[in-house]
């Protein structure tokens, strides 16, 4: 092939590599025959490298395809196959950048959960918070309302179960002792056990008091707290020698404490030692002219004088006891069963002041129903409450006490139609088991014994109304049926009373 011309005109960027492309551009423009497009780019091989190597590849190339041709012309260029390089640098591509997509979604996915943990816990503390600020200001509903979404959120959050502990506290419900355990065990320390042992005596709790006692460390038992409710628990389960013990471990332990000094005379009046009973009782004289201590001391010193039989101290503190600012009811009732013994003339004026005041408290109305009841005055109480409002009736617990003074009086259609009326909420139980008496009254045992089984489904596991029910069923003469419930109440008999019997118990804690 002829040397290109050297009178081409040069390109603006100049150089004589630009002349001699555009030269070969042309050529091959007007040449188009593959052999001299051939011998074109031969000739600027043999340009650019000399014409040894060109012969040398030439001659490597004969008879190979053109894959292969490839292969032969890289390694003659780059020293190695770039196709084995390209495949080895795009598996290094691959591995590093599926390595990349692996860390990036770890990462994404590391942030999004620490991020949801984050505003979980911040949105639960912010239902808190409002759970506080209802309950500091008395708006228990909205209280248990954000109480109950955070614990929907985070059922082990122990914020929210303790305000709901204190509004079943604050509303009276046994729920108090489930709570407060549910507090110790998501926060085990020793004021957590203490509160729920202090709940559980509140609520009478043997069972509960005794595991959260024990769940006390060893460590953190030398405490007047402890020995004062193991004290507690002592006098429920009927053993006031061991409470005896405690409470006195826990007055060394505080002397100065008003309450535990209280508490320790209240036991020790029981002692059988006439030395000890005598300080306990010169200890709660001292007590009863101090205003805070006025009406448990009474209470104590009645109870002590009914249980050594000195008739006319009892009537004396009875007096006493029921005209004290901060008496109860329940120390009205105490003073109306003793003129009702002595057969005073004041009893029928007295019985009609506490019906006049009984009006106000609903709760009072039934415990002065059911007091009639028990002391064969069942006629004179349906007497009474025939001339009440029928809505003063239909409030609980009322329509229960009534139903027992209809069965006192063997009124089983009267009972009947009360019990018809309609349901009794919570203390639904009853009704259902004086239907299953008044069915076997009728000998009608097969209903009976639906009612009596509808009866146990509605009370449940509840220990009060189980423990009704066997009172009920103990009442009627019904062995066995009692029998079973105070087994499945865990005690296989029916539950020891400490105390003088109507007149309550002797011991006074505070």
């Amino acid at each position: 092939m002829n040397e290109p011309p050297r009178d081409s005109p040069r390109d603006p960027r100049g150089g004589y590599r630009s002349r001699r492309r555009r030269t070969l551009w042309e050529r091959l423009r007007a040449q188009a025959s593959l052999k001299e497009i051939g011998r074109s780019f031969r000739y600027l091989a043999v340009m650019i490298v000399g014409e040894r190597p060109i012969q040398m590849l030439t001659k490597d190339l004969e008879g190979l395809s053109f894959r292969k041709g490839l292969h032969v012309m890289a390694r003659r260029l780059f020293g190695k196959d770039p196709m084995h390089q390209m495949s080895a640098d795009m598996r290094r591509i691959r591995w590093y950048g599926t390595l990349a997509v692996i860390l990036g979604l770890a990462l994404v996915g590391t942030g999004f959960f620490w991020g949801m943990r984050f505003y979980q816990r911040w949105r639960q503390e912010q239902v808190v918070e409002q759970a506080r600020a209802a309950w500091k200001r008395e708006d228990l509903r909205n209280a248990a309302l954000a109480a109950r979404r955070a614990l929907q959120m985070n059922p082990a959050n122990v914020e929210a179960c303790r305000i709901m502990g204190d509004l079943a506290e604050r509303l009276g419900y046994r729920e108090t002792v489930g709570w407060r355990e549910r507090i110790a065990i998501l926060d085990p320390n020793e004021t957590n056990h203490l509160v729920w042992a202090a709940a559980a005596l509140r609520f009478n709790d043997p069972a509960a008091a005794n595991r959260a006692l024990l769940s006390v460390d060893m460590s953190s038992r030398a405490t007047a707290e402890y020995h004062s409710l193991a004290a507690g628990l002592a006098l429920e389960v009927g053993n006031p020698p061991l409470a005896e013990y405690h409470l006195a471990r826990a007055f060394r332990l505080r002397p100065t404490d008003d309450n535990l000094k209280f508490n320790l005379a209240c036991v020790r009046l029981q002692s059988s030692k006439p030395e000890i009973a005598s300080g306990a009782r010169a200890t709660l004289e001292q007590f009863r002219v101090q205003p805070r201590h006025t009406v448990p001391a009474l209470r104590a010193l009645f109870a002590d004088a009914v249980l050594r039989k000195e008739k006319e101290r009892a009537i004396r503190l009875a007096q006493e006891l029921q005209s004290a600012p901060g008496a109860e009811f329940r120390d009205r009732l105490q003073y109306l069963e003793i003129l009702r013994r002595q057969k005073s003339p004041e009893f029928a004026s007295y019985l009609a002041q506490l019906q006049r005041e009984s009006l106000r408290n609903t709760p009072d109305m039934a415990r002065l129903i059911s007091w009639m009841n028990d002391h064969r005055l069942a006629a004179a109480a349906l007497e009474w409450v025939n001339r009440l409002p029928p809505d003063t009736l239909a409030r609980q617990p009322i329509p229960v006490a009534v139903a027992v003074s209809h069965e006192f009086l063997r009124g089983w259609r009267e009972l009947e139609s009360l019990l018809m009326k309609g349901e009794w909420g919570d203390l639904d139980f009853m009704r259902y088991a004086l239907l299953a008496h008044l069915n076997r009254q009728n000998r009608d045992g097969a209903n009976s014994r639906v009612q009596w089984g509808l009866a146990l489904a509605k009370a449940g596991e509840r220990p009060e109304a189980l423990g009704a029910l066997a009172r009920l069923a103990e009442g009627w003469g019904w062995t066995k049926e009692a029998e079973e419930l105070y087994w499945k109440l865990g005690s296989g008999a029916a539950p020891q009373r400490n105390g003088t019997g109507s007149f309550g118990s002797p011991f006074c804690l505070l």
